[in-house]
């Protein structure tokens, strides 16, 4: 994806958002219905196509869905990792005898931890600039540091 396409992406967004309050994924495909649209070439037209891609994210949420017990811990039965640069699930206990994929599971799980810190930062800033929010400044700031320390763990893993 271009940053000019990016831009123009972004812009139409907020264009709906202004429009109508908020963004839903139903209004943007709405809007993407027009071929003027500039986010109409993001989407797959073709129904049979758009049918077939929407049955692998039905398919993948599915295999994501189930969940096993071990002691108190509800766990994922499948983990997406890559093999011969394919894109699988395998049972997550089988990580363990597979040192590649637990790796790629341990990057994976940085990654989103990461995504997580970004998050909570956003929401900090946000709430540091209106008054009156002390206790949410209070409560993330808790959470990034309780973050930081779960992070530093994580690349122990490394």
């Amino acid at each position: 994806m271009t940053a000019t396409r990016k831009k123009r992406w972004e812009l139409e967004l907020s264009r709906i958002a202004d429009a109508t309050g908020a963004l839903t994924p139903a209004l943007v495909v709405e809007a993407a219905t027009d071929p003027e649209s500039p986010l109409h070439d993001a989407f797959d037209w073709d129904d049979s196509a758009a049918a077939h891609k929407y049955r692998l994210v039905q398919a993948r949420s599915m295999i994501r869905s189930v969940r096993f017990v071990r002691g108190d811990i509800v766990h994922h039965e499948y983990t997406n990792v890559l093999v011969e640069r394919s894109p699988m699930y395998v049972r997550t206990e089988a990580l363990a005898d597979k040192p590649n994929l637990l790796a790629q599971a341990l990057e994976r799980a940085h990654r989103r931890h990461a995504e997580c810190e970004h998050e909570i930062r956003s929401l900090l800033a946000i709430a540091e600039s209106e008054p009156g929010k002390d206790t949410w400044v209070l409560a993330l700031n808790t959470t990034l540091s309780a973050l930081a320390v779960a992070r530093e763990s994580m690349r122990a893993l490394h």
